[in-house]
């Protein structure tokens, strides 16, 4: 049977190959299954469902090209892979898994207006969204679950969004941007042990928050490279939770604020004319913060007690 599948697959996806206008779904049920498959056109619409186990979409990926394409994949089991990609301009990508131990990888590898999703429930996940080179595109990655993995990264272009949120303990999560400006990083995290990273470098004008629930969570915020104008926001509640925040570039801006007990907030803007506020409410804080460059400015405040605080602002 599986077989006749993917022969009635075969013959459907060199029909479609080069029309507009097309609709294939594909649905396996069962064991070690694979599918390859490629649209090329305009206004196609893709649906592939797995239901089982060690099914795989990864070893030769699922490719939409064109403009204005809809996919989707659905994924039901455990160990799975699945691959798909975007090429054109203003497609929808949408990937679900669930089970334990996936692998999901959705996004746009070149073009504008593109959007991709990612919702992967269960442990132990991997997910990765995102695009190469292309303005406009928004990429969405929801997790739930505990020790998951999720990534949301854009290597080149102007005015993206990348959204992680993850649900569970001891996740991983991270938005980054490249060689670009105007986009917007976020990652929500709710639980414990979780670790959010939100990266620009070598851009302008972008936004980046982390927003973390929960206890020994740790925040990273950086501003790489040649870049200015980045607006950084950390928010942590919770207790042993830690904040490093690392800026470069000049006309910055960052705000960061703890709420609850034994949290460590750590900082080191460097550039000029950077706006920094920082604030922590609790017992037993700690907060180092430098500043490096002309005509930084600084705020900073603590409410507690057993509160410690270092802050300095110096020239290059």
């Amino acid at each position: 049977m599986r077989k006749l599948i993917l022969n009635v697959w075969a013959a459907a996806s060199v029909c479609a190959a080069h029309a507009q206008s097309n609709t294939l779904s594909l649905s396996q049920v069962g064991n070690g299954n694979n599918a390859p498959i490629t649209q090329q056109g305009i206004s196609n619409n893709l649906s592939v469902s797995q239901s089982g186990n060690s099914n795989s979409l990864f070893d030769e990926m699922v490719t939409q090209k064109g403009n204005s394409n809809v996919g989707s994949i659905t994924v039901t089991g455990d160990n799975n892979q699945s691959y798909f990609f975007q090429e054109g301009n203003s497609n929808n990508t949408t990937a679900l898994t669930t089970g334990n131990r996936n692998f999901a990888l959705a996004g746009a590898y070149l073009g504008n207006g593109n959007e991709a999703f990612i919702s992967q429930t269960g442990n132990d996940n991997y997910g990765e969204s995102g695009g190469g080179e292309g303005n406009n595109n928004h990429t969405t990655l929801t997790q739930t679950g505990s020790g998951n993995y999720g990534s949301a990264l854009f290597i080149t272009g102007n005015s993206n969004t990348a959204t992680v949120t993850q649900l569970g303990d001891d996740n991983q999560g991270l938005a980054t941007a490249g060689w670009g400006s105007n986009n917007q990083l976020a990652v929500t995290q709710t639980g414990n042990g979780n670790v959010g990273n939100v990266s620009a470098m070598f851009s302008h004008n972008n936004q980046l928050s982390i927003t973390q629930n929960g206890d020994d969570n740790t925040g990273y915020v950086q501003s790489q490279g040649y870049g200015g104008d980045n607006r950084a926001s950390l928010i942590q509640s919770g207790t042993g939770n830690l904040v490093k925040f690392y800026q470069y570039g000049s006309f910055n801006a960052g705000t960061l604020q703890q709420e609850g007990s034994s949290n460590l907030l750590t900082g080191l803007p460097t550039g000029g004319y950077d706006y920094e506020t920082a604030s922590q409410m609790g017992i037993a804080n700690s907060l180092t913060l430098t500043q490096i460059g002309i005509g930084n400015t600084l705020r900073f405040g603590q409410t507690g007690n057993n509160n410690t605080a270092t802050v300095a602002q110096t020239s290059y």
